[in-house]
């Protein structure tokens, strides 16, 4: 019987150290608890409340109350700040106008809404933000491509066009947002090929051998289409009179003689030897030549050919001519 009340007393010495552990840990909880918890104040866009939160930031503290925000709202403090006790969460919310194009007329309203709020309560106005949106039609032109053809009948140099290139168009349609009279962000919508573009067509020329009006093979590298004068040694067109200083020799110091042309240097080169054929019907080329005389009017594709005469310098006039140059 002795052995029986002992254990007795044993189990419930027991159940009070246990209840008072336990007793022990609700008190500390309860303490820990209560330094943790913070009372923070909200301002939402004017509706402010007060919540009681364990949120570190101020983005869990909304997310906890229940708050949804928008890509407009403007939070302060930022959304990754420290929440404490003094802080004040104030929400902006920003008007947003839309623009409706109306079914029975081609023009656009702007409708004021705020997201997550009503517009009436909040005294929003339209002329706050504005913001429109219009269907642009584009029209742009394609481009046309270039395709080359060899032709071992034209010469080295030469180009035929065959064919004339043509534009395309292409009808491309634009959802265009306006801010306030201002284009703000334009998206592509719709892109249609109305017409194709045509492609220009060039025969390009292969052929470097030439041969003469007296029969003659020769070998050139290029040829050019130039304009082409002639000039003498008259007082008028060098500047020099027989017996003076330099009359009669060209700009590289050789006399002047038939087949002594001037030309650019920059185009053909001082020293070049150079075959001069008449695109004229029924006029002789002027034929053999070198590029070894140079002028203040002698600019570009020109080739300014001497002849002893001012009878032949007449006859040759101002004509096209092709300049081969010799290998």
């Amino acid at each position: 019987m002795h052995f029986k009340v002992n254990i007795k007393q044993f189990k419930l010495k027991h159940v009070l150290l246990l209840a008072f552990t336990l007793c022990l840990a609700i008190v500390a909880s309860a303490v820990v608890y209560a330094s943790q918890v913070k009372e923070v104040r909200i301002d939402n866009n004017g509706n402010k409340i007060c919540v009681k939160t364990m949120a570190k930031t101020v983005g869990e503290l909304l997310k906890e109350a229940g708050i949804k925000l928008n890509s407009t709202d403007v939070v302060q403090p930022e959304l990754d700040s420290v929440v404490n006790q003094e802080v004040l969460v104030v929400i902006k919310k920003a008007p947003v106008v839309e623009a409706i194009k109306t079914a029975s007329e081609n023009t656009v309203k702007p409708v004021a809404y705020v997201a997550g709020i009503n517009s009436e309560k909040q005294n929003v106005k339209p002329k706050d933000i504005i913001l429109k949106k219009k269907i642009l039609t584009v029209k742009d032109k394609l481009s046309y491509k270039t395709e080359s053809k060899i032709n071992n009948k034209l010469f080295k140099g030469e180009t035929k066009i065959i064919k004339q290139g043509k534009p395309g168009l292409v009808v491309k349609q634009y959802k265009v947002i306006y801010k306030n009279g201002k284009e703000i962000s334009r998206s592509l919508l719709s892109e249609k090929v109305t017409v194709k573009p045509v492609a220009k067509v060039v025969e390009v020329g292969t052929r470097r051998v030439l041969v003469t009006s007296r029969g003659d093979t020769l070998r050139f590298k290029k040829v050019i289409v130039m304009k082409s004068t002639a000039y003498y040694n008259s007082f008028s067109e060098t500047g020099k009179k027989p017996g003076s200083s330099g009359f009669g020799i060209t700009a590289s110091g050789m006399k002047t003689r038939k087949g002594v042309v001037a030309v650019d240097p920059r185009v053909i080169p001082l020293g070049t030897r150079l075959y001069i054929e008449s695109m004229q019907n029924g006029v002789p080329s002027y034929g053999y030549s070198i590029a070894a005389d140079t002028g203040g009017a002698i600019k570009g594709n020109i080739v300014d050919v001497f002849f002893p005469t001012r009878q032949e310098v007449n006859n040759w006039g101002v004509r096209k001519v092709k300049v081969y140059v010799l290998e």
